[in-house]
């Protein structure tokens, strides 16, 4: 009895060493993600503030928003004459369009 119970012991301490690794990994995942976020918003924020902004600085603005969508960055990007606003609502209009055709055409084209 004394080794079964050694070896669930054992298991368990295992188990829990896991847990705090995955959990330690994810602590500091989301300590990166708020630093990431953090330096984009200061970022956008100087991009906002300054009368020219360099075409280095606005590609950078540019492929965030063509990421994330972010409203700030469609904001600074169509002010500098980056980006058309007429155009970013068909930009929508398509991708809503392909998200249709897909459905229309089943899971078959999917899988």
């Amino acid at each position: 009895m004394c080794d079964k119970r050694r070896s669930a012991d054992g298991a368990v301490a295992a188990w829990l060493a896991e847990e705090d690794t995955v959990k330690r990994g994810r602590e500091e995942l989301d300590r990166q993600t708020q630093a990431e976020t953090e330096t984009v918003k200061g970022v956008l924020d100087l991009a906002e503030l300054i009368d020219r902004p360099s075409a280095l600085l606005l590609d950078a603005v540019f492929e965030y928003w063509a990421e994330e969508r972010d409203p700030k960055a469609q904001e600074i990007l169509v002010r500098r004459g980056v980006l058309e606003a007429p155009a970013l609502s068909d930009a929508t209009a398509l991708a809503a369009l392909g998200d249709c055709l897909a459905e229309e055409a089943g899971p078959s084209v999917l899988h």
